[in-house]
Order: structure tokens, then C-alpha cells, then sequence
């Protein structure tokens, strides 16, 4: 994957931030249209790293500020946490694990 312009990422972050804090939508549905059709990533590509730029700010701030509250038990988000991932049950619908588009479904919802 060829690395898009600088300056192309900076200004999907500026206008995607901008119309996120303006308008009071999330980030990932500018970014990830952004990066499929003006950086050129493919679609995966494009939601892991829109991923990648939100969680880790986004995710870990508000829990971090929670936490500080007193209002997170982290015993009982860990073991929730441990079960509660999607891919579990796509296993049972999708036993065929080379069915890329089954697995997928079952991770998105």
C-alpha cells in the first residue's frame, strides 16, 4: 500500500475533526469514506485505520475519566469483555472459518 500524501491525511483529520465538533457526528463516517475514495485504501484498510485513530483517544480518555469517578469495575468489564466478543458466536454461524464474509458479518454485529 503506497502511503498517501501528508497532507491529504491532514486534511481528512482537519475536516473530519471540524464537521465532527460542528455538527456533533462521529469521525469514522467521514474518515472512512476519506480514506476509501480520496487516499485510495481498500475498505478494510480503511476501517482499521479509522479504528485506529479513534479508540485510542476516544476509548481510553473516557474510560480513564470514568475510572477516575470511581464508576468503572474493571473485574466485571474484563470478564465481560473476555465473552462478549462477536467472534464467539460467528464461530457457531460460520463453522467454515475460510468464509471470510461470514466472519466478518458476525464481527460487525
Amino acid at each position: 500500500m503506497n502511503l498517501p500524501s501528508i497532507t491529504l491525511l491532514l486534511m481528512i483529520g482537519l475536516v473530519s475533526g471540524t464537521a465532527s465538533g460542528l455538527f456533533g457526528i462521529g469521525g469514522g463516517v467521514l474518515i472512512v469514506p476519506a480514506l476509501l475514495y480520496w487516499a485510495g485504501f481498500s475498505q478494510h484498510a480503511a476501517i482499521g485505520t479509522s479504528l485506529a485513530i479513534l479508540l485510542p483517544p476516544v476509548g481510553l480518555a473516557a474510560v480513564i475519566e470514568y475510572y477516575r469517578h470511581g464508576n468503572v469495575d474493571l473485574k466485571a468489564a474484563f470478564i465481560v469483555a473476555a465473552e462478549s466478543s462477536p467472534m464467539f458466536s460467528t464461530d457457531i454461524k460460520c463453522p467454515d472459518s475460510q468464509n471470510k464474509s461470514c466472519r466478518f458479518d458476525g464481527f460487525y454485529f
